[in-house]
Protein backbone atom coordinates (compact mmCIF):
# COMPACT_ATOMS: atom_id res chain seq x y z
CA UNK A 1 0.00 0.00 0.00
CA UNK A 2 3.26 2.47 0.18
CA UNK A 3 3.32 2.29 -3.24
CA UNK A 4 0.26 3.61 -3.21
CA UNK A 5 0.34 6.32 -0.51
CA UNK A 6 4.04 7.28 -0.14
CA UNK A 7 4.39 9.40 -4.08
CA UNK A 8 1.17 10.94 -3.75
CA UNK A 9 0.60 12.18 -0.75
CA UNK A 10 4.05 13.28 -0.87
CA UNK A 11 3.39 15.34 -4.48
CA UNK A 12 0.52 16.47 -3.07
CA UNK A 13 2.24 17.89 -0.72
CA UNK A 14 5.11 19.03 -2.39
CA UNK A 15 4.90 22.77 -1.50
CA UNK A 16 4.35 22.38 2.22
CA UNK A 17 7.38 19.69 2.55
CA UNK A 18 9.43 22.43 0.12
CA UNK A 19 8.74 25.34 2.54
CA UNK A 20 8.58 23.40 5.96
CA UNK A 21 11.74 21.16 4.77
CA UNK A 22 8.72 18.39 5.96
CA UNK A 23 7.95 19.84 9.38
CA UNK A 24 4.23 18.64 9.86
CA UNK A 25 2.79 15.14 10.30
CA UNK A 26 2.75 13.65 7.07
CA UNK A 27 -0.28 11.75 6.96
CA UNK A 28 -2.18 13.80 10.03
CA UNK A 29 -1.81 17.14 8.56
CA UNK A 30 -0.41 16.10 4.96
CA UNK A 31 -4.08 14.40 4.66
CA UNK A 32 -6.91 16.79 4.11
CA UNK A 33 -10.48 15.83 2.80
CA UNK A 34 -9.25 17.69 -0.66
CA UNK A 35 -6.09 15.44 -0.31
CA UNK A 36 -8.15 12.39 0.11
CA UNK A 37 -10.69 13.04 -2.29
CA UNK A 38 -7.70 13.63 -4.92
CA UNK A 39 -5.80 10.07 -3.61
CA UNK A 40 -8.73 8.09 -3.81
CA UNK A 41 -7.66 7.76 -7.12
CA UNK A 42 -4.88 5.13 -6.68
CA UNK A 43 -7.62 2.53 -6.12
CA UNK A 44 -6.51 2.27 -9.90
CA UNK A 45 -4.23 -0.35 -8.81
CA UNK A 46 -7.21 -2.35 -7.45
CA UNK A 47 -8.51 -1.99 -11.01
CA UNK A 48 -5.62 -3.46 -12.83
CA UNK A 49 -4.99 -6.15 -9.97
CA UNK A 50 -8.57 -7.20 -10.57
CA UNK A 51 -7.73 -7.47 -14.36
CA UNK A 52 -5.08 -10.38 -14.08
CA UNK A 53 -7.65 -12.36 -11.56
CA UNK A 54 -5.48 -10.39 -8.08
CA UNK A 55 -7.68 -9.31 -5.09
CA UNK A 56 -6.36 -6.15 -4.42
CA UNK A 57 -7.58 -3.97 -1.63
CA UNK A 58 -8.36 -0.58 -1.79
CA UNK A 59 -7.00 2.31 0.59
CA UNK A 60 -10.17 2.01 2.98
CA UNK A 61 -10.40 -1.84 2.98
CA UNK A 62 -6.14 -1.94 3.86
CA UNK A 63 -6.60 0.69 6.68
CA UNK A 64 -9.31 -1.50 8.38
CA UNK A 65 -7.43 -4.79 7.72
CA UNK A 66 -4.22 -3.58 8.95
CA UNK A 67 -5.04 -1.03 11.40
CA UNK A 68 -8.46 -1.12 12.38
CA UNK A 69 -9.08 2.40 11.14
CA UNK A 70 -12.50 3.17 9.65
CA UNK A 71 -14.41 5.81 8.69
CA UNK A 72 -17.20 7.12 6.28
CA UNK A 73 -14.64 8.16 3.91
CA UNK A 74 -10.88 8.18 3.31
CA UNK A 75 -9.93 11.34 4.69
CA UNK A 76 -11.65 9.70 8.15
CA UNK A 77 -9.99 6.17 8.18
CA UNK A 78 -6.16 7.84 8.03
CA UNK A 79 -7.19 10.51 10.60
CA UNK A 80 -8.53 7.59 12.64
CA UNK A 81 -5.66 5.29 12.58
CA UNK A 82 -3.65 6.84 15.59
CA UNK A 83 -0.32 4.76 14.91
CA UNK A 84 -0.17 7.71 12.09
CA UNK A 85 0.43 10.68 14.75
CA UNK A 86 3.56 11.72 14.66
CA UNK A 87 4.99 10.56 11.46
CA UNK A 88 7.52 13.31 10.16
CA UNK A 89 6.73 14.36 6.31
CA UNK A 90 10.16 13.69 3.95
CA UNK A 91 12.29 16.16 4.19
CA UNK A 92 12.92 16.57 0.55
CA UNK A 93 11.36 15.57 -2.24
CA UNK A 94 14.38 13.70 -3.19
CA UNK A 95 12.78 10.87 -0.97
CA UNK A 96 12.42 7.51 -1.37
CA UNK A 97 8.92 7.83 -1.37
CA UNK A 98 9.59 9.45 -5.06
CA UNK A 99 12.70 7.97 -6.09
CA UNK A 100 11.75 4.16 -5.15
CA UNK A 101 7.84 3.65 -5.21
CA UNK A 102 7.69 5.63 -8.74
CA UNK A 103 9.70 3.36 -10.52
CA UNK A 104 9.85 0.14 -8.87
CA UNK A 105 5.90 0.15 -7.80
CA UNK A 106 4.07 2.98 -9.73
CA UNK A 107 5.59 2.11 -13.38
CA UNK A 108 5.42 -1.44 -13.53
CA UNK A 109 1.43 -1.17 -12.26
CA UNK A 110 0.62 1.76 -15.05
CA UNK A 111 2.43 -0.39 -17.64
CA UNK A 112 0.28 -3.65 -16.73
CA UNK A 113 -2.17 -1.30 -16.96
CA UNK A 114 -1.24 0.01 -20.15
CA UNK A 115 -0.73 -3.71 -22.14
CA UNK A 116 -4.47 -4.94 -20.69
CA UNK A 117 -6.21 -1.96 -21.91
CA UNK A 118 -3.80 -2.03 -25.42
CA UNK A 119 -2.25 -5.53 -25.37
CA UNK A 120 -0.34 -4.94 -28.99
CA UNK A 121 1.34 -1.63 -28.06
CA UNK A 122 4.66 -1.66 -28.31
Amino acid sequence: MGAIFHPALTILNAGRIESTRGDFQFYVDGVTPSVANIWKYGSRAVTVAAAIGVRARTGMEWLEMAYNATGSNLYEAIQNQSGYYGIKAPNTLSHRYIFEDVPMSLVPIATLGQRMVFPYAA
